[in-house]
């Protein structure tokens, strides 16, 4: 009987980086105590534009729709166009698509 290959999680893997990089700190302000306040506020500085820089990215693409979505079953034809109470306000009713259910 095989036993399944066991892989490491990402919480121990992070448990692991978090004491390296302590020890590294750690050293860092043994050695010298401008060193240890220098490589922090460098690492802290690092942090945030990697931060800054993934929500940028992020809000450029837009996420993949929802198999559950609510638009997913419309279909892409339009059964009437009608102007909306407010200034600029367009509702377009889409035909209803086959097998589906109107709430």
């Amino acid at each position: 009987m095989e036993e399944p290959a066991e892989g490491g999680s990402r919480a121990a893997g992070a448990c692991v980086l978090v004491v390296l990089g302590g020890a590294v700190v750690g050293a860092a302000f043994a050695l010298d105590e401008a060193a240890g306040v220098l490589l922090v506020v460098v690492a802290g500085g690092f942090a945030l534009y990697r931060s800054a820089r993934r929500m940028s990215d992020s809000r450029t693409t837009p996420p993949p729709p929802l198999s559950g979505d609510v638009y997913a079953a419309h279909s892409d034809e339009i059964a009437r166009i009608q102007q909306g109470p407010g200034e600029g306000l367009t509702i377009l009713y889409p035909k209803p698509v086959e097998g589906e259910v109107n709430r």
